[in-house]
């Protein structure tokens, strides 16, 4: 035996017998040599077969890449023009043709193994190889669908046009042919060509002063003629400024400033609303959108500034399930905060103050609260020995804080030159504002 280049597989030459005959391999591809010995031990010429090969196995399934203008093509999606696709398969023996079919009709050989699809419409293409020793693959398929037809748009109108009216007007949408992919329509009033998600349809009743003109599109791609133009000029009652204010609103808002899942849901809102601005078909529909916005907008979770200082002493802050004890935080509406204040050598803690509003929060040293709005904190040390007097009016607002030591205060025979200004007077108390210079 001889393998395809002619190299004998074993060195041995063994002895043919009619009662056991040699046997080979599913899988050869070579030759064989025979030569005879008589008695005498005289040897005859070499005889050699043709090559021949042995091949029980089907070819593997057929791949196939498909591609249209030289990009890869997804099989089921419509396109404008011819498809190639180039055939793989492997077999022992090698491939002798590729076969195809359409829509089940007869098998047809291929030449090559590369096919174009040129018929338009939808078909399935159906493909298989077959290999020398007249073995076949499994069946592929392929969906593949082509529509080079150039839509033709009429439009059927109702209506005012080219002058003013109060009444709205209606467009009517079609195709001079059936497309084979089915056609999508759209509109244009200058500011870009927009899709018409109402079907074959458009009404417009909305406050406009614009030409407006049409195309068809089919499902490869293939766009119609544009349309001659509408001036389409109505006034009516629709009023549309609230919406406008309500997504001018968004426009102003930074993203960073809220938290992702929040701030997604209002750009959703006011994505599926916004187009109301040139399609609103009534008042109601107009209103509606506007709650939906203002709804979202206060749904909105905002990040919120928040920072501690602590003279005379250290704090610490846990939040967001992370101790630290910087200075400035930027945290989501609704955090919670735990503060913890520890006072240096020779100072007690005395309270956290809001030092925006001018009022003392909490006295306890562990204070704990949900963020809510921009806060600006310190903790509050006095040292040792002191005291401190407060001036606050009804609702707890700070007025002013004198701090001193025991020494200090002993000095002190009058407490006017102590006072606040407004609306404190010694030995009096505010009931209400006079016109005096104070």
């Amino acid at each position: 035996m001889l393998d395809e280049n002619a190299n004998p597989i074993d060195d041995n030459w063994k002895i043919y017998n009619e009662s056991d005959k040699p046997t080979q391999d599913s899988e050869f591809k070579g030759f064989v040599e025979a030569r005879a010995i008589d008695k005498a031990t005289n040897e005859s010429d070499i005889l050699r077969s043709d090559g021949y090969v042995i091949d029980r196995d089907n070819p593997t399934d057929v791949i196939m890449n498909a591609t249209y203008n030289e990009e890869a093509y997804t099989p089921a999606t419509w396109v404008a023009g011819d498809v190639n696709v180039e055939l793989s398969s492997t077999a022992f023996s090698g491939i002798y043709e590729y076969c195809y079919r359409v829509d089940g009709g007869e098998w047809i050989s291929l030449d090559s193994d590369t096919f174009t699809a040129t018929q338009a419409g939808m078909h399935k293409y159906e493909f298989k190889a077959i290999s020398y020793s007249n073995l076949e693959s499994a069946v592929s398929e392929m969906d593949i669908r082509i529509d080079r037809q150039i839509p033709v748009i009429r439009v059927d109108f109702e209506g005012t046009f080219g002058r003013w009216s109060g009444d709205g007007v209606k467009f009517k949408l079609s195709t001079e042919e059936e497309s084979l992919s089915g056609v999508s329509y759209y509109y244009d009033n200058g500011n870009d060509w927009v899709k018409i998600t109402t079907g074959e349809e458009i009404e417009i009743n909305y406050n406009v002063n614009a030409t407006f003109r049409f195309k068809a599109v089919n499902n490869a791609g293939v766009e119609s003629y544009v349309s001659p133009e509408y001036k389409v000029h109505i006034e009516n009652k629709i009023d549309i400024d609230a919406l406008k204010a309500a997504v001018e609103k968004f426009s102003q808002l930074n993203s960073s400033d809220y938290s992702e899942a929040s701030y997604n849901n209002l750009k959703n809102v006011v994505d599926k609303n916004k187009s109301l601005l040139d399609t609103a078909q009534s008042q109601e529909d107009v209103d509606q959108a506007v709650i939906e916005i203002l709804e979202a907008i206060y749904e909105l979770q905002p990040y919120f500034n928040f920072t501690v200082s602590s003279k005379n002493g250290s704090c610490e802050v846990t939040c967001n399930g992370s101790a630290s004890s910087n200075g400035s935080y930027s945290l989501l509406f609704g955090t919670e905060i735990t503060l913890s204040a520890t006072a240096n050598e020779g100072y007690d803690f005395i309270g956290w103050y809001d030092v925006t509003n001018n009022l003392y929060f909490s006295k306890d040293r562990t204070y704990t609260f949900m963020i809510t709005s921009n806060t600006n904190l310190k903790a509050v040390f006095a040292g040792k020995q002191s005291a401190a007097l407060t001036f606050t009016t009804y609702s707890n607002w700070v007025q002013s804080t004198v701090t001193k030591t025991v020494e200090e205060w002993n000095v002190i025979t009058s407490i006017d030159d102590l006072l606040p200004e407004v609306p404190y007077r010694y030995g009096y108390s505010n009931g209400r504002w006079v016109y005096d210079n104070d």
